[in-house]
């Protein structure tokens, strides 16, 4: 906080506020023509004629005080805002259901009103799911940088993802084959920003010799 301290015609204020700032510059803007200083300090301190060039130097200190105190404010709230933003887990700044619609790469196939669930498993881990081929998808890292989360790939990824083939519930494959089918080389990466997701997934069911893959674009809802 800036406090200030003036002296007019003898007497000390203290100024803990750009507000009273103003208002005491506002009078002194209005009356300093009127203001004299006591005929005492006049002859001791100030030569004569300098009454007005004295008063008119408190004035532009109390406006140079006053510009700093109100620029100072602002910039302050932000500071405190900023410190709540980042004491939020990264985890839980992208958890969420985002809809959108998915695109099938190998079979040129766009899936419309599709629903992403993004739930937080710790401070920089999710897991993703949707009804769209029963996909789920664990032990996703998230790191942060200016303003994107990325998804990465933990140390066990191969044994975190199961889903199903063209939206087929009935012919889920996993990465760890506990669902009867394997699925090789399983990916799983994307990003969020401006709570628009985006992820692209897949893998190779079985023994075919292609990946399968998947892209979403969705907004948070």
């Amino acid at each position: 906080m800036v406090v200030q301290l003036l002296c007019f015609q003898g007497f000390s204020v203290l100024i803990p506020s750009p507000f009273s700032s103003l208002f005491i510059a506002n009078r002194v803007a209005k009356n300093h023509n009127k203001w004299e200083l006591p005929e005492k300090s006049l002859t001791s301190t100030f030569a004569p004629g300098k009454t007005k060039k004295i008063i008119d130097m408190n004035v532009k200190q109390i406006f140079k005080f006053m510009a700093i105190a109100l620029v100072a404010f602002p910039l302050l709230t932000s500071c405190s805002d900023d410190d709540d933003e980042d004491s939020t887990p990264i985890a839980e700044i992208v958890s969420g259901s985002y809809k959108g619609s998915i695109y099938m790469a190998l079979s040129d196939t766009t899936y419309k009103e599709v629903t992403i669930t993004i739930s937080r498993k710790g401070d920089q881990e999710v897991a993703i799911s949707s009804d769209f081929s029963s996909l789920e998808i664990k032990g996703l890292q998230v790191v942060e940088d200016n303003g994107v989360y990325s998804f990465a790939q933990g140390s066990n990824f191969s044994e975190k993802i199961s889903m199903s083939m063209g939206g087929n519930a009935g012919s889920a494959y996993s990465s760890d084959n506990s669902t009867g089918k394997q699925l090789n080389d399983a990916i799983a990466e994307g990003s969020v920003a401006n709570d628009h997701l985006k992820l692209t997934f897949g893998g190779k069911p079985g023994a075919m010799p292609m990946a399968v893959s998947y892209s979403f674009e969705g907004i948070k809802k």
